[in-house]
């Protein structure tokens, strides 16, 4: 739908029409245009997107929540919601995630949950990510954990980027990376470990 407008937008303007995605005009935001850059994306997925100096466009992540979008709020909801779980089985650490995951879906005893999981609705797995958040910053070790492992994807997604696309510019963008004090400084020093003359910005 989107070729059909725009072709059709191209005949009556007569002038060229392009169509590109919210994640190519946030990279757009970040570098102008005018240099390579490389913008990494965190919310609700994960995906890192780069320009070299020719104008090339590579992309790493953005798979979708089912096959992959490591380091969004999705995989963060899902990797605390399974830790929960665990714990309630016995066959891992304990953790504060077990009661959090009962109040975010309002249920009373963790094998409730099969219900909501597999339900008619959709349940809110990445809206969970909030309590991993809080968890982590209330002292829960295996929340932060999680938080860590999600910053070490977002990592590797911007690096081969980085490396490909042989940038010195480095965009975050998302709920995620912008608004989670400990993923973002997991992530920014894993990268500037790789390049120490990166610089990381949020873009206009």
């Amino acid at each position: 739908m989107a070729k059909e407008l725009a072709t059709r937008a191209k005949e009556l303007l007569g002038a060229p029409v392009y169509v590109r995605s919210d994640a190519y005009m946030t990279l757009f935001a970040l570098t102008g245009g005018k240099k390579p850059g490389v913008l990494i994306i965190s919310g609700t997925g994960a995906m890192a997107i780069g320009e070299n100096a020719s104008g090339d466009i590579s992309v790493a992540g953005g798979w979708g929540r089912l096959t992959g979008d490591e380091g969004g709020g999705y995989y963060i909801g899902r990797e605390g919601i399974c830790a929960a779980l665990r714990a309630a089985d016995g066959v891992a650490p304990q953790t504060a995630l077990t009661a959090a995951a009962l109040a975010h879906f309002g249920v009373e005893k963790p094998r409730d949950l099969i219900s909501v999981f597999y339900g008619e609705d959709e349940p809110d797995v990445a809206g969970f990510s909030r309590h991993v958040a809080e968890c982590a910053e209330e002292g829960d070790k295996i929340s932060k954990d999680i938080l860590l492992d999600a910053a070490a994807h977002l990592s590797r997604y911007a690096s081969v980027l980085i490396e490909h696309c042989r940038a010195d510019l480095l965009g975050i963008w998302g709920s995620v990376l912008c608004k989670n004090d400990t993923v973002r400084r997991a992530f920014e020093d894993s990268v500037r470990e790789k390049f120490s003359n990166i610089e990381i910005r949020v873009p206009d």
